[in-house]
């Protein structure tokens, strides 16, 4: 049975009546669109949704963000999925990131590059061939407006909720320090540090950017990986993240909001 309200009537082409069949399967949960034409709402993880008397030739066909151009034939079924997208591009700059779905959410895989036309943002040693591999390194205020449409610079909570589904207690989410038992070694990469890199068992692909002094000294490239949350602990410091080469836990403290400290943004 189709997701969605079937159309009583032709909505493409009513002038000519000869028609094919769409057959898909999907991932994604979203409004349907065939022509821009809303036929309403699919739920994630369907199949075999079909949609009959659609007039013979081509057509876009939408769910969410995903587009597909298919070719509908007379009398036969046309067959479609809708995966999860694996990547998004910037529209800003046209970078590209990698992105992970790890439980709920979805988060970028790759440390942001996105360099803003304010603010106060850092290649590490202001070195920017630093940039491709780390990203930039940014003061709290900066980080949280600089990830790009549909997305956002993660709550404190919702660092928690990742770490919880990798097998953190509430307990040990909400404690300051090192937590949780092996999270850490789930989050970061399996090359690029300095000893004891991880299994990325997660896909988030954790790299050891180090981070910027406030007073502007740059330190701890290749061994520690630090990133800010959107969550102020007080009027000059912020929840953050880190991790280091020489231990599998995930470290939540507050840092100095002056800072740089890399971030991942997290979807809408």
């Amino acid at each position: 049975m189709p997701n969605y309200v079937e159309p009583d009537e032709p909505v493409f082409n009513p002038g000519k009546v000869v028609y094919g069949k769409i057959s898909f399967d999907t991932k994604v949960a979203g409004n349907l669109y065939i022509d821009n034409n809303k036929l309403g709402y699919v739920q994630a993880n369907t199949q075999n949704n079909e949609l009959e008397k659609i007039t013979v030739g081509q057509h876009k066909i939408r769910i969410g963000d995903i587009k597909k151009t298919i070719q509908v034939n007379e009398n036969k079924t046309t067959y479609i999925k809708f995966d999860l997208p694996t990547q998004f591009t910037d529209s800003r700059d046209g970078k590209t990131y990698k992105i992970v779905y790890i439980g709920n959410q979805v988060w970028m895989a790759e440390n942001l590059a996105y360099k803003p036309s304010s603010g106060n943002y850092w290649a590490y040693d202001n070195d920017n061939s630093n940039v491709t591999k780390y990203g930039y390194l940014y003061n709290w205020e900066t980080a949280n407006k600089v990830c790009p449409s549909g997305y956002h610079l993660s709550t404190d909570d919702e660092w928690k909720e990742l770490e919880m589904h990798l097998g953190m207690t509430q307990t040990d989410a909400d404690y300051t320090g090192g937590r949780g038992t092996n999270e850490g070694n789930q989050l970061k990469s399996e090359t690029g540090w300095e000893t004891n890199s991880g299994t990325n068992e997660s896909g988030f692909n954790a790299l050891p950017g180090g981070f910027r002094y406030y007073y502007g000294s740059f330190d701890d490239v290749g061994d520690f990986g630090y990133w800010w949350s959107s969550s102020a602990e007080s009027s000059s410091s912020a929840w953050s993240r880190y991790l280091f080469y020489g231990n599998t836990n995930f470290f939540r403290n507050h840092k100095r909001q002056d800072s740089g400290f890399s971030i991942r943004c997290v979807g809408n």
